[in-house]
């Protein structure tokens, strides 16, 4: 992989993370920047290179714990 598409990964999963969070934020709906990072860096690479470069664990591990934080979430509000 060639050093600049790996910029442009990284470009592209900030970007996308800065609009939603902007985009939420003027909506008014709750949001969270890690998640919207992990979404956008998961998007950005399927886009770029594949789903090949994905580690699938790793990505189940982190969607693991964002369901479980946010049933915490839920629970701690009431």
């Amino acid at each position: 992989m060639v050093k600049d598409e790996i910029h442009l990964i990284i470009f592209a999963t900030l970007m996308g993370a800065c609009i939603w969070n902007i985009l939420t934020w003027y909506l008014g709906l709750p949001t969270s920047s890690s998640h919207a990072l992990i979404g956008s860096l998961v998007g950005s690479t399927l886009v770029k290179i594949g789903h090949k470069a994905l580690i699938w664990k790793g990505i189940a591990k982190a969607a693991t714990f964002i369901v479980i934080s946010l049933v915490l979430g839920l629970f701690k509000v009431y």
